[in-house]
């Protein structure tokens, strides 16, 4: 195997595929990075899998000779990450995969690096689809984003640890829910019927990572797979087995106050008050909803915020309190101007969504407080 290409491209390739590399290996191989040599296409193949995740670009090189080795992950992106910009030559002479020695030059430095033997690389296979669908691939990066906080991060419910990508209603949807808050995400894009898979939220963050602002992303769900593949880069992730909540019936239905404010104005309020919050050690914010103000506060021992907001208010006044991690969660991830915030009581949940449409949904659970 013989081949040159650009050390700031062998990089970007290196840290695409070193998203799926686990903190903690259970075995040698699954510390390496499989690169093989095209010499017909005149492209190099890097692959790295923790067995439930696999991350695989393709970028071109001038190839001299073909091949494939194993190399270990980390140390070949920190060599080639210490070289100077320009043309790396990569070389494995003929006859010497069983030996696995690897040379790294690029003018007067030269590295020597003991790979693998590729045989036994663990790679996943591709199984049958049972749907697809092509999105943009910054709808999905978007969709990712604005749910994907909304995990379970613990495994006492193992399915929600993973992000619920489904059909419904003519749109592709995609649902994050950890017993606190649900975060729904709608986009509309050319999909099949019948599309229900929770991929687990290590991967949807490796996706996301990888997504572009440009492109297409074409997805392909089977029983127990998923493959986000876009073009260069392709990532295969196991799905998540069981049944995935009936979020719907948690939604309320009944609205008896409604609050229109500017997203931004509100976030930094909460930010202020949540400062206070946190000295309390239990990150509570009230809200006080009158005719056309808001009034959030927080207290500790160490002192006590005031905040007013104006607001547009349709329904009753309401005092509420909540975890303001679990409110800023949701208005970071938002670039609307204004959000629409809906209540039925001071112990059900607040439903927040945009002032027109339907493209997202989140409620978060309140604080239960006591006069």
């Amino acid at each position: 195997m013989k081949f040159t290409m650009e050390r700031s491209e062998l990089i970007a390739a290196v840290n695409t595929v070193l998203k799926a590399m686990p903190s903690r290996a259970p075995s040698p191989l699954l510390e390496c990075i499989l690169m093989e040599a095209n010499l017909q296409k005149n492209e190099l193949r890097l692959l790295c899998t923790d067995t439930s995740l696999q991350i695989e670009t393709f970028t071109p090189a001038s190839v001299e000779l073909a091949g494939v080795i194993a190399v270990p992950g980390k140390l070949f992106g920190e060599i080639i990450r210490r070289l100077p910009e320009g043309p790396i030559e990569i070389e494995l002479k003929e006859g010497q995969e069983k030996g696995n020695a690897l040379t790294i030059r690029q003018g007067k430095s030269k590295t020597n690096l003991q790979g693998m033997s590729p045989e036994e690389f663990p790679e996943m296979p591709v199984a049958i689809s049972l749907s697809e669908f092509t999105i943009e691939q910054c709808k999905l990066s978007s969709m990712i984003r604005q749910t994907l906080f909304a995990t379970a991060q613990e495994d006492s419910r193992p399915i929600l640890t993973g992000g619920y990508l489904c059909s419904e209603g003519g749109m592709l949807r995609m649902v994050g829910l950890d017993g606190y808050r649900l975060a729904v995400r709608n986009e509309g894009c050319a999909f099949q019927d019948g599309i229900s898979a929770v991929v687990p939220g290590a991967s949807l963050s490796a996706i996301e990572r990888v997504l572009g602002d440009e492109g297409m992303v074409k997805v392909d769900i089977s029983h127990t797979t998923a493959l986000f593949d876009m073009g260069h880069t392709r990532i295969n992730t196991v799905l998540l087995s069981g049944e995935y909540m009936k979020y719907q019936k948690i939604i309320p239905t009944e609205r008896l106050t409604c609050v229109t404010v500017n997203r931004s104005e509100l976030l930094s309020a909460i930010d202020r008050a949540s400062l206070m919050a946190r000295e309390g050690k239990n990150n509570l914010i009230r809200f006080s909803i009158g005719f056309d103000t808001l009034t959030i506060t927080s207290n500790s021992e160490m002192g006590d915020v005031v905040e007013e907001l104006p607001i547009a208010l349709s329904g009753g006044e309401l005092e509420i309190a909540f975890n303001a991690k679990y409110l800023t969660d949701v208005l970071k991830v938002l670039d609307s101007e204004e959000v629409v915030m809906e209540f039925t009581t001071n112990v059900s949940p607040c439903v927040v969504r945009p002032v027109e449409g339907s493209a997202w949904l989140y409620l978060v659970l309140p604080v239960r407080i006591f006069a």
